[in-house]
């Protein structure tokens, strides 16, 4: 019983992770898309950027754009870290969860449980399993709000 309680708790927290990464990329895209209206932006083949480019555009266009309109960049890794943890949620195994294991192997371990991972990809014994848990969104929840207001001390329209 206890190990189902966990995987469903589990399950619950991985979810709310993903929606609030999923609301924040909702919310980056809508900015840039503002953005464009006062800051126009030239690609690298000096194409003009339009709306309908940022809806294409991966975090790491997004973060570029971002920093050219004067984010810093140090207000980005966190929200890296929650954009691997919540890719190796929907996809399991692939890139992003390679370079979870590489940047945090703790979150790595934490949803090898729910997304079915290979844990010969960490070097480390295995503790005693953690999953994840309310202060984990608590934490992701400030790392965003942290986030915005950063970054609207740098971007305004």
């Amino acid at each position: 019983m206890a190990d189902e309680y966990l995987l469903l708790s589990g399950g619950i927290y991985s979810a709310v992770l993903t929606a609030l990464y999923h609301l924040w990329e909702r919310d980056i895209r809508d900015l840039c898309r503002r953005m464009l209206r006062y800051y126009p932006v030239a690609d690298q083949k000096n194409k003009i950027v339009t709306e309908q480019n940022i809806q294409e555009y991966n975090y790491d266009k997004l973060k570029s754009l971002l920093i050219f309109w004067g984010a810093e960049e140090t207000i980005f890794p966190e929200v890296n870290l929650l954009r691997l943890i919540v890719n190796t949620i929907k996809h399991g195994s692939g890139p992003s969860a390679i370079e979870l294991v590489k940047s945090n192997s703790r979150y790595y371990r934490m949803l090898a449980l729910l997304c079915d991972l290979d844990l010969n990809y960490l070097n480390n014994s295995c503790d005693e399993a953690e999953i994840l848990d309310i202060d984990d969104v608590k934490y992701f929840g400030a790392v965003l709000s942290s986030f915005w207001v950063e970054l609207g001390k740098k971007i305004s329209i």
